[in-house]
């Protein structure tokens, strides 16, 4: 079962500009990732309607829009072509506290099919009230049930990634989360907009067929980390006894 929107065939997102591009096609989830999308069904849905998830439906209904959402619903506030040039990249976008990765069940699945789970943690920078007041996105970041519920990837005492290899490749592709396999390309939900983080300078313009190629991978990773984040919390609500059933629990803080 593909666990991404049908903008191209399925399979994760690959890497993007140059020797990071392989010639092969990503491969397919792994069983853990498999069993997660196979939890997603009308069944684990219609629970919010059971008088004990009232409560959740309620706080769900306040806080997110649970129909998911479509690429071809979405404005593209770029120009066509315009992608990242990683092999170029003076500032590595793995490196630095506010760059911490935040997952989703789909990523902890794919790394732990990937033996990758050493590399996941609970504990998170803590940031003064004074940063978070001065940059609302990492505000609303770290105020976020996901911040508070779900792992990050593990970084060192430089607040690096622990899976940033020597090579300044990545560790974990094509395990890789979808943080990653979308950036720089993000989502203005409110405006209904992708647009290229300006965090990204290193940029490089391919109007071919393979850019267009590239382009539409990212697109749909960032549909597809929206969507995802939205199936987290209502599985988080629902599914807990389906989620300690395969293992995923001990990765999430309850309390």
């Amino acid at each position: 079962m593909s666990r991404r929107l049908p903008v191209i065939p399925p399979g994760r997102p690959a890497p993007l500009t140059g020797a990071f591009v392989p010639r092969e096609l990503p491969p397919r989830p792994g069983r853990l990732e498999q069993q997660l999308a196979a939890l997603w069904t009308p069944r684990i849905r219609a629970r919010l309607l059971q008088p004990r998830h009232w409560g959740d439906a309620l706080h769900l209904r306040r806080h997110y829009d649970l129909q998911e959402l479509h690429p071809n619903e979405l404005m593209l506030d770029y120009r066509t072509g315009k992608l990242p040039d990683c092999e170029a990249c003076v500032n590595v976008c793995c490196t630095g506290a506010h760059r911490v990765v935040l997952l989703r069940l789909v990523d902890v699945a794919a790394l732990v099919d990937a033996g990758l789970e050493e590399f996941l943690t609970l504990d998170k920078p803590v940031f003064p009230a004074e940063e978070t007041a001065a940059n609302p996105a990492l505000g609303d970041l770290v105020r976020s049930e996901a911040w508070r519920r779900m792992p990050v990837l593990r970084q060192d005492a430089t607040r690096t990634c622990t899976l940033l290899r020597e090579d300044n490749r990545c560790g974990a592709w094509p395990a890789w989360p979808l943080s990653c396999a979308r950036f720089p390309y993000s989502l203005d939900i409110l405006h209904m907009r992708v647009f290229f983080a300006r965090s990204c300078g290193s940029v490089q313009q391919a109007p071919t067929r393979e850019g267009r190629r590239r382009e539409a991978r990212l697109v749909d990773a960032v549909v597809d980390a929206y969507n995802q984040r939205t199936r987290d919390a209502v599985l988080l609500r629902v599914a807990r006894p389906e989620l300690e059933a395969l293992g995923l629990a001990r990765f999430i803080r309850w309390d």
